[in-house]
């Protein structure tokens, strides 16, 4: 049986990318634009429309995620970057999160070619056994 000290959490999350991510999308509409992004470039005008975001908070949300690499300025409107796209699993994990903590219908379903929905899942990289937190040991 394998046996692990105690994580030092403050330790971990100092080190690791979270608070970054949080950075990233924790600020109001932050995800949403992402989101919008997510499958088109858009220009500030259709982001405004499709939003209905206040003007300024647009603005300084889109500063915000190209200071953040996520997305950039293209000369027909902003586009996600590679960091930004890599955010996907976050926006189904959240859309997930909403449905089944009943706090709201995602708007949007993203679906896979094939008409089903995408699901975020958890597994083993060697076996591919799926993984619930109770199965899991954190390395320090």
């Amino acid at each position: 049986m394998q046996t692990t000290q105690p994580l030092d959490v403050t330790a971990h999350v100092a080190g690791s990318i979270v608070p970054a991510v949080l950075d990233v999308i924790g600020q109001r509409w932050s995800l949403a634009i992402i989101q919008a992004l997510l499958l088109q470039t858009k220009s500030f005008s259709q982001l405004l429309a499709e939003l209905s975001i206040p003007r300024s908070t647009l603005a300084s949300r889109l500063k915000h995620l190209q200071q953040m690499t996520c997305l950039s300025a293209v000369t027909n409107g902003y586009q996600l970057s590679p960091a930004g796209q890599a955010l996907m699993p976050v926006i189904v994990l959240a859309n997930t999160w909403d449905k089944a903590a009943g706090l709201a219908q995602p708007q949007v379903m993203f679906r896979h070619q094939c008409a089903q929905p995408l699901a975020v899942d958890l597994h083993c990289s060697v076996c591919e056994a799926a993984v619930k937190a109770q199965d899991t040991v954190l390395d320090a």
